[in-house]
């Protein structure tokens, strides 16, 4: 298909082995393609866009698929039954995660990320949950309203530079929650050293580094000017992991210090541990916790994780698909506004109270986060203990979205597979923008929330339409892809048209947030 829009959105669980562990006898592994010498099946995968390989393996092998890349057993999951079967109800075996090469040189280890399952991992956990559960994620509506509402002004005013506003909008946020500050529209300081630190420190989860680094330890130890040297790449990582992690952590401290700050994770965290004597195992959980709720995000661009699902600038992906949705598919973006014009009406704006009442806005959002994932591949998993799932045996160490048997048509933009006939929604609602088992997301309530906010705010105030060219006639054109570990649309011709004049959706307000 055209544009590269053929995901699948999978859990890879790896087994960090270089032999293979005795195995049942009569218990086979789950069929997989031909693996060679060293290189198992690597040569087989396409690297720009694996997910698009494992899509292509499940015709031939199946929902459950073994392999080797390199000198990893791969474990791929490529339908939801199995996801649930193994990631949700086995999490007390699923949900581990495997150790890279990388994460020691270039200074993630102590990240939420890539812990094993244990003890940190868990502190790291109950800090997020205590500051990020559904309860207390209400607390933070009212400035994703004020977010929400400063995001279609600037799309109303100057809509070219819509991905920009989408970028402001989802850093503002995630800065807001993680550290109770409130960034400057352009060129904020502190955003600008975040995005510098977090592109180094991404390169530690490239999949391709790792296996290198993996089978030879000696290319971190070679110069610098010699080619195929990783050492500049994990020095700088390791510059910015460690101050990455003081400098914004820091600043939070300071302005909680000073009475500057707002409510924010790091503030809530740091009051409960004064509380409890201010341990210092769990001050260093806080800061650790706090830099993957902002950096994480581009961990996730790899691999998903954590508060990196919540991460704003994930989102940010998800809402340049839901535009590129709207352009593309304009009978929904029409009945989604029906939909609010008949419920909200045209003299206010939509506001949390209203989601109940607005079913097909939900289920544009549902289909938003499945119809083109902005993380095709999860963070991969490692299992604790061997298994046996279905007649196949799952080694110890080593896991979805486009499932034609759970979604007809799984290429379709269409919010209508999500409501019944009588226009309620089904019971089902999308996991996989959030993960599965005790790995999920746990600040999912945020990202959901903001990201609902944004969709409802945009839906009600704007039309995303086909650009035209200087006839007059629309510009059709086909969606195409940056593909990588992660994707995103490519710059698209749009056109975004305010359904009311700009000071009109200036003067709106959110009433009952």
């Amino acid at each position: 298909m055209k544009g590269g829009v053929i995901f699948v959105l999978l859990v890879a669980l790896y087994i960090i082995k270089r032999r293979r562990r005795w195995h049942p006898p009569n218990v086979p592994l789950p069929p997989g393609p031909r693996s060679f010498p060293l290189l198992g099946a690597a040569l087989s995968i396409d690297a720009s866009k694996p997910w698009f390989t494992y899509f292509v393996w499940r015709k031939s092998f199946g929902d459950l698929i073994y392999t080797r890349i390199f000198h990893m057993d791969v474990l791929i999951i490529n339908s939801v039954k199995v996801a649930r079967d193994l990631l949700d109800h086995r999490s007390n075996i699923y949900s581990d995660r495997p150790r890279f090469a990388t994460t020691e040189p270039y200074g993630i280890a102590d990240g939420t990320i890539l812990l094993p399952y244990g003890d940190t991992w868990r502190l790291h956990r109950r800090i997020y949950h205590q500051a990020l559960n559904s309860e207390a994620a209400a607390k933070y509506r009212p400035m994703q309203c004020a977010k929400a509402r400063q995001l279609i002004v600037n799309l109303a005013e100057d809509p070219r530079h819509y991905s920009a506003h989408l970028h402001t909008y989802s850093t503002s946020i995630i800065m807001s929650i993680v550290y109770g500050y409130d960034t400057a529209p352009t060129n904020d300081p502190y955003v600008e050293y975040a995005e510098q630190g977090v592109k180094a420190i991404s390169k530690a989860t490239d999949p391709k580094g790792a296996a290198l680094l993996a089978m030879f330890p000696f290319l971190l130890k070679l110069p610098t000017w010699m080619p195929g040297s990783f050492k500049a790449e994990a020095a700088l990582a390791m510059y910015y992991a460690t101050g990455f992690r003081k400098v914004l952590f820091g600043m939070a401290l300071e302005r909680i210090a000073t009475g500057v700050g707002t409510p924010s994770m790091i503030s809530d965290a740091v009051k409960k541990n004064e509380i409890n004597g201010n341990l210092s195992e769990v001050t260093l959980a806080i800061r650790n916790t706090s830099a993957v709720a902002y950096g994480g995000r581009y961990l996730w661009r790899i691999y998903c994780s954590t508060l990196a699902h919540t991460s704003m600038q994930l989102r940010r992906k998800h809402l340049n698909v839901f535009v590129l949705a709207m352009v593309l598919f304009p009978e929904a973006q029409k009945r989604a506004q029906k939909e609010i014009d008949t419920v909200v009406g045209s003299d206010r704006l939509p506001n949390f109270s209203d989601r109940p009442s607005l079913p097909f806005v939900e289920a544009v959002l549902r289909e938003t986060f499945r119809w083109y994932p902005a993380a095709p591949l999860a963070l991969p998993r490692a299992t604790t203990n061997e298994d046996v799932y279905e007649g196949s045996y799952i080694p110890k160490g080593p896991g979805i979205g486009h499932d034609e048997q759970t979604y007809p048509e799984p290429f379709k933009f269409n919010p209508e597979r999500f409501i019944k006939e009588d226009g309620t929604l089904t019971e089902e609602d999308f996991p996989f923008g959030f993960g599965f088992g005790r790995r999920i997301c746990p600040g999912r309530h945020v990202a959901d929330a903001s990201m609902w906010i944004a969709i409802a705010s945009m839906l009600a105030t704007l039309d995303f339409l086909k650009a035209k060219d200087d006839h007059g006639n629309e510009i059709d054109f086909s969606p195409e892809f940056i593909s990588g570990p992660t994707s995103r649309p490519k710059p698209f011709p749009c056109r975004i048209v305010p359904r009311m004049s700009p000071s009109t959706i200036n003067g709106l307000t959110m009433q009952d947030i």
